[in-house]
Parts: C-alpha cells; structure tokens; sequence
C-alpha cells in the first residue's frame, strides 16, 4: 500500500505546503520511503511501502526526457510483457518504473494494455496535462478536487476535506463509492459540488484529463 497526492495550477510554489500536507496524512500508507516533484505548474507526491526493497521503486518515476512524471499506487502484473515491447535501454527496477515509458509511447491507450492494479497520476508537461486514471475494477482509491482553478488529488478523501472544511459534500457521488463496480463512476464525477470547474466533455473511460493550455479546461 502506497498513498499519492498532487496538484495542478498556475503556481506550483503556492499550491507545495498544501501537497506536503496531504501526502504527510498519507504516511502510514506508505511510511519506508517519500518523494516529490516539483515545476512551475505541478506538484506530485508519493509515499511508499517498500516491498522489495528502499532502492528499489523510487518515485516519482521518469522518461528519459524527463519530460513524463508519474506517481503511482499498486502493482502491475504483466510488467515484464509491457517492458519487452517497450523496447528500452533504462533499467527497471520496480514494475511501476515502465509506466512513464508507456505512456511516451502509447499516451491514454496504455492503459488498455495494463493488466493490474493501480491508481496513477501522469503529468505531461508537453501537452501540460495530468492524467489520473485507476484500473478498471477501482481497486486502488484515487479522488479529486477543483478549488479557485487548481486541481488537486489524492489516494484518500481525508486530505482534500481537511484544505477546505466549509466544502459541500456530492451526497449522490459519495454512494457510487460505496458501491462502486466501474471506475468511471468515481473518475467522472467530483467529490465535491464545485460552480464553475471548466468541464468541457466526458471521456467514457476510466481517466480523467486536466488540460492547461493557460490553466484550463477539464476533460473528462
């Protein structure tokens, strides 16, 4: 068990404290091993249970341009598989070191190749666009939320509560989560009533899309 958090925003400094708090409530979840990523726009953030070791599985994770940044709760079983076609020189230490390398190659389409589970926040700072995405079955928790513009998410509901108390709870989405049989249900929807969150279309999968071509749009 691992935990994630992060944000998206038109300042990356201003929205860091608020990262580090969240990822500091989700250290239990993962208390070997901690790491972040840090630009002009995002902030990512991992907490890690160590399975095979402390070297081993270090997030977030990489492309060789350093160009695609990942965190990421959960395992991938056909790691070996995705690695062979990936046809890549980079050592992979841990399954979730491919993923970045997935997704340069086959961007949202990977996730039809992944067989596992797993809660996964990619951001592209070519396209400046965050992924979040969860396998297909929602075993990994992965939630969101929109304040002022900046889109923050994380593994667990507590973190994004605790930034803003005063926020009105989506009754209708909190009881898809308890019954929750597809991932989109909980992806598609915001836990949180917002006005005015730039929703332009859904993508029937289970991924979200946050797009800032200037701070922006939600795609999902």
């Amino acid at each position: 068990m691992c935990g994630i958090a992060g944000g998206i925003g038109a300042n990356a400094l201003s929205m860091q404290s608020k990262v580090s708090k969240m990822i500091e409530e989700l250290i239990y979840r993962g208390p070997d091993d901690k790491g972040i990523y840090i630009d002009r726009t995002a902030v990512l953030a991992h907490t890690r249970l160590a399975i095979r070791g402390i070297r081993e599985g270090k997030q977030p994770t990489f492309n060789k341009k350093r160009d695609i940044i990942c965190v990421t709760n959960g395992e991938i079983y056909n790691n070996d598989e995705l690695v062979n076609c990936l046809n890549v020189k980079e050592k992979m230490l841990c399954d979730t070191d491919c993923i970045p390398f997935l997704y340069e190659k086959f961007s949202v389409d990977m996730f039809e190749k992944i067989n596992g589970q797993f809660a996964i926040a990619i951001w592209d700072k070519r396209q400046s666009e965050l992924i979040l995405a969860r396998d297909r079955f929602g075993q990994k928790p992965l939630y969101y939320r929109i304040i002022e513009g900046e889109i923050y998410f994380a593994s667990e509901i507590a973190p994004l509560m605790h930034m803003e108390r005063s926020s009105e709870i989506n009754g209708e989405t909190l009881m898809d989560m308890q019954y929750v049989k597809r991932v989109d249900v909980i992806i598609t929807k915001s836990l949180f009533l917002t006005k005015g969150n730039h929703i332009s279309y859904i993508l029937q999968k289970y991924f979200l899309i946050y797009h800032i071509p200037g701070i922006g749009r939600l795609e999902r």
